[in-house]
């Protein structure tokens, strides 16, 4: 009887221990009385939202950087028309 009362005890103290814990550490959309699946999708959509704004910046950012430090993001027209290749490196891709 003692064995089992002990281990109830363990048992809640821990239990007592695990929420303490979930409160301070868990956000709190996740613990289990407010979660449900509309806290969930709108913490998803703000995370999708989020990145795409962070990559789009980080893209801006990026090649505005590479054009300033390259002189510009684009070769001249006649550059491209003839390639990349013959112009720059001066050899061809493919010989047919």
């Amino acid at each position: 009887m003692f064995k089992k009362l002990q281990t109830v005890i363990i048992f809640l103290h821990n239990f007592k221990i695990r929420r303490e814990y979930e409160k301070r550490f868990i956000a709190p959309y996740l613990m289990p009385e407010n979660f449900n699946l509309g806290t969930q999708m709108v913490a998803w959509l703000k995370a999708i939202g989020l990145t795409m704004v962070y990559s789009g910046i980080m893209t801006a950012v990026v090649y505005f950087v590479s054009a300033l430090l390259t002189g510009g993001a684009r070769v001249d027209e006649e550059t491209e028309l003839k390639g990349l290749d013959t112009q720059i490196h001066g050899e061809e891709a493919i010989n047919l």
